[in-house]
């Protein structure tokens, strides 16, 4: 019996990226949603490795003398965030839209329970002083 070596498996893994990125000009959130509206997924990185999707969750700017960060469209903070960094809206469910303050430990907004998405799930955007931090969480496959 002769065993063929060429045969190959191929193997698909989900994997998440976390990506930082400090801009001084509000205007370049603004183009990176335009960016990412605009952008067809799945959005080919090589010829085995694909960006399935990208969310933007939340935004932190700055608020007289603290910071306020707010949850874009399907995300929201947890009971625990809402309550240790006051909420600037209602909680609602156990969760809030909006906080006084950037989390000390990175949290940033969750997917609410009745949102779906496809793709990548989670974006965090954060300001200090004159600029602003963009942490992005995503989905690829890799095979």
């Amino acid at each position: 019996m002769v065993r063929d070596s060429s045969a190959t498996t191929r193997i698909e893994l989900d994997y998440d990226i976390n990506i930082e990125v400090t801009v001084s000009d509000i205007a370049v959130i603004n183009d990176l949603r335009n960016l990412l509206a605009t952008t067809p997924f799945p959005y080919p990185l090589t010829d085995t490795i694909e960006l399935t999707g990208v969310n933007l969750t939340t935004v932190c700017y700055p608020n007289g003398p603290g910071f306020q960060c707010m949850c874009e469209e399907q995300f929201a903070w947890l009971n625990d965030s809402c309550v240790a960094y006051t909420p600037c809206d209602d909680i609602i469910n156990g969760t809030c839209r909006c906080i006084n303050g950037i989390p000390a430990d990175g949290q940033f907004c969750q997917l609410t329970p009745n949102s779906t998405t496809v793709g990548l799930t989670m974006q965090n955007i954060t300001s200090t002083d004159a600029a602003t931090t963009y942490t992005a969480v995503s989905s690829g496959a890799y095979s």
